[in-house]
Formats: C-alpha cells, structure tokens, sequence
C-alpha cells in the first residue's frame, strides 16, 4: 500500500530538517536519532515507489515522484557514513564528487585544502580538525589565478583574510605537497604567518613571475623538500639551494626571451667540483634539454646519466655548440658511465662531422633515437650518408668501434630522405647483426620511416 499524496509531500517537507545538499556539504552526519528519521521517510518514499497509486482517480503527480526519487537519493547520501553504503553516495548525482567523500566521511576529502587569500576560516578550520593531521596537499592562491584551472573551493570576499591564513599556515608541519599558483602576488600577504620551516614537505609547485631567487629562498628550511617544479618568466639572480637539499627532480618552467645567463647550483655537503661551476648532478639520471637550454649540457657533471635528449634549434648558438656541449658532458673526467639512450630531434648542423663526433664519444650507448629535419633543398642534416656508413659494421677496427653496444636504432627523416638511404640501412642492419661477440652486442630493434619494408623493421634478418 502506498502513502497517500498529502503524506508523500509531508515527508518531502520534513526531510531538508534532516538531510540536505546543505548539511553534506557541511560535512554533517548525522545522530542516531536523525539517522533513525532520515531511515524511517526513505522507507516510507521508496514505498510510495514500489506500490504507486493504481486508481485512476488518485493519478500519479509526475514532479511529485520526481521529487521523491531526488529525496531518495538525498537520504541515502545522508545514511551513507553510518552505513558505509559507497554506491549509494556515488548514485547522487545531484551533489559533486567532493561532497560525496564529504558524506562517506573520506579522509582523502579534508587531507586537500584549496584555498585563495580571502577564503573563510570556518572551512579552513573544519578540514584542519577532520583531516587528523594527515594532510596531503595544500594549494595558495592569491584569488586572480588558480593552477590547472581549477576553482578554488572556499572562495571568499576579495580581502585576504588573516585568520585563515593563520590557520592555514599554522599546519604547515603537516605538508606534504604545497602549490602556489601565483606566488609573486602572495607573498606579501603570506609573509605575516610564514612559518619558515616545513619538516614534511616533500613536493612543490611554485609560479614566482620575475622573482625566483626569492621565492625560492622561502623554502630553505624544507629539509625532505624532494620535487621542485618551478615556473617563472625570467632569472633575476642565481638560483641556489642549501647544502643540505635531498631535491631529486627538478623541474624548469620558463619563458625568458632575454635571458643569457641561468645558473643553478646544487651542491652536496662535500661542495662541487672547482673545475666545472655549473650544474653540479650526482644523482642524475634523465636529462631533457629543449631549444636554447641544449647548450647548458656544457655546464653539467652528471656522472650517472642513464638518458640524454636534446631537442630543438636555439636562439642564438648553432647546432654545432650543442652537440660540441653533449661531448664536452660526455666526456668529463667524471665521466658519464652509464649513459645507454640518446635522443636528439630537430638539430641542423651544417657538417655532418658533429654528429659523429658526438656518438663517438659515446661507447656504451645502447639505444639511439634520431628525428631529423630537412633543409629546404631537401637534404638530410643529422640523418647523413656519413653516419649511415659510420654506422655499419666492417672488419675496420675503427668501425667496429663505432657505438659497439648499440641494440636499438630509431631513425625518422620525415620522408624526405633520398633513396639510396634505404640501401644503407638495409646493410646497417645486415652488418650489425653479422659482426656480433662480447665486445659487440646485435642490432635487435630497428624503427625508421624509410621504406625497408615489414620484414627489416623490428624482425629477424629476412634471410
């Protein structure tokens, strides 16, 4: 038996005192007492569902039942934390997903504060209580900008609002991850609460405009400070961090037309080689150097260096000056001894000698990666008949010595190279898989936009 309309719609009334889109956002769960009442009309609304009215004369109000479907789902939301129902908050479309992890109680929910300068305290406070001193990320924006786009959560007034900021900073010792989208323009607002030291940090974002050496300055009391992605417009003076820094990853994010000169120094409790001022990398594994910053691979120590790319033309130097800086990084007394992939894409060099000198220094590379680029006549400028020789095997000592651990070979011309190239690499391909020993390892991968053929890429020999 169904409830009659006037009960239906007494039960609609009664709810919001109980459950609401209000109370989830607040975070409220309900008592057992509310728990037993929010029980008690979902039962009596799923039973207006479940046996419709079917007399003619008592037709079903269409908004009613839709009304009735939307309480439904409301209370299931409200009933979700006591009973742990994760489908039940998931169904509810009508709150967004953070709300839903408001009302299943979730952790992960209160561990994230978003946050811009004028943002209430009361939200700041809830999320610090619920999240149990487990934070995982907090994000400072001035209020102009927030990264990635996204909103922040506990918008304010447009006034930077002290308590909040003290409250916020007050947790600081709890900080894994921080981002500050905009840091130049909220410096002057955060420096009242800056606590100065961040015991767990351990990643940061940090957008600092024109002041870099500054911002950075901020955080030299982050002793697990391990990722560093920064952004910035351009150098204002060096960048320098303590000698106590563990950072492993650090990322570069910059448009500096102007710039001539970038410097970044990290060094060891030891110091730093007083042969080479510049980069100073123990750890470093992969390097990625884009347009102008191929010429810093000449100021890098970097003696366990499994992967170098390099990509782009410059601004100013010719190719010649950043191959001649990957040799100069290569060939260091430290050494690079573990150096295996190499990468390089849109060089132009004017001789084809550079390339070759630049592989030679090379010996235990194991995966070459060229993408190269055409002049306007059509010829190829890293991808050229001298290194196609250098690169098949011979009984010539010197030959066999060219890149003698080499197992992966990936060559794009972007279909413009002439073709006798493809007679070359055929025989490439033959000679390093026939002239093989210890000293000298086969030619397994092969892949090249050059018409070989299926049965020369990627496969045994076709003989």
């Amino acid at each position: 038996m169904s409830l009659p309309p006037l009960d239906i719609e007494a039960c609609l009334q009664e709810l919001p005192q109980y459950a609401s889109i209000a109370l989830l956002r607040a975070g409220d769960i309900p008592t057992p007492q509310k728990a037993a009442r929010i029980l008690h009309l979902l039962n009596a609304l799923c039973g207006t569902r479940i046996h419709p009215p079917v007399n003619l004369a008592d037709p079903v109000d269409p908004t009613q039942s839709q009304r009735a479907e939307r309480a439904i789902s409301l209370c299931r939301a409200a009933l979700a934390p006591g009973e742990a129902d994760v489908s039940a908050t998931l169904n509810f479309a009508a709150v967004c997903f953070c709300w839903r992890e408001v009302a299943l109680a979730i952790l992960q929910f209160w561990a994230n504060i978003c946050m811009t300068l004028d943002s209430r305290a009361g939200p700041i406070t809830n999320r610090l209580e619920r999240s149990a001193g487990k934070l995982r990320s907090v994000q400072i924006a001035s209020g102009v900008q927030v990264a990635s786009g996204v909103q922040a959560l506990l918008d304010g007034n447009g006034a930077p609002n002290a308590e909040a900021l003290r409250l916020v900073m007050s947790s600081a010792s709890q900080w894994p991850r921080l981002v500050l989208p905009d840091f130049d323009q909220t410096m002057g607002a955060l420096d009242a609460h800056w606590p100065g030291y961040f015991p767990l940090l351990m990643v940061l974002d940090l957008y600092c405009g024109h002041e870099v050496a500054r911002a950075v300055r901020y955080f030299d009391n982050a002793p697990m400070l391990m990722m560093l992605n920064l952004h910035f417009l351009s150098i204002d003076a060096p960048i320098e961090f303590p000698a106590s820094s563990r950072l492993m990853s650090l990322e570069l994010d910059f448009v500096a037309p102007t710039i001539m000169r970038l410097t970044v120094r990290v060094e060891e409790s030891g110091g730093h080689d007083q042969d080479y001022d510049g980069l100073m990398c123990p750890h470093l594994s992969d390097l990625s150097l884009v347009h102008g910053a191929c010429y810093l691979s000449a100021y890098i120590v970097a003696p366990m260096l499994v992967k170098l790319a390099m990509k782009g033309q410059g601004l100013r130097a010719g190719p010649e000056l950043y191959l001649r800086s990957a040799i100069i990084l290569v060939t260091r007394p430290q050494g690079v001894r573990y150096l295996r992939i190499f990468e390089i894409e849109g060089m132009n060099p004017q001789s084809p000698e550079w390339i070759v000198d630049c592989l030679s220094s090379m010996p235990s590379l194991s995966s070459l990666k060229i993408r190269d680029e055409s002049r306007p006549d059509g010829t190829q400028v890293v991808v050229t008949l001298e290194l196609l020789i250098m690169l098949t095997r011979t009984p010539d000592p010197y030959r066999l010595g060219f890149l003698p651990m080499l197992t992966g070979l990936e060559l794009k011309c972007g279909g413009n190279a002439e073709v006798m190239y493809r007679d070359l690499v055929r025989i490439l391909i033959i000679t390093r898989r026939q002239y093989v020993d210890a000293s000298l390892a086969p030619l397994c991968y092969v892949d090249t936009d050059l018409p070989l053929g299926a049965a020369w890429v990627n496969s045994p020999l076709p003989y």
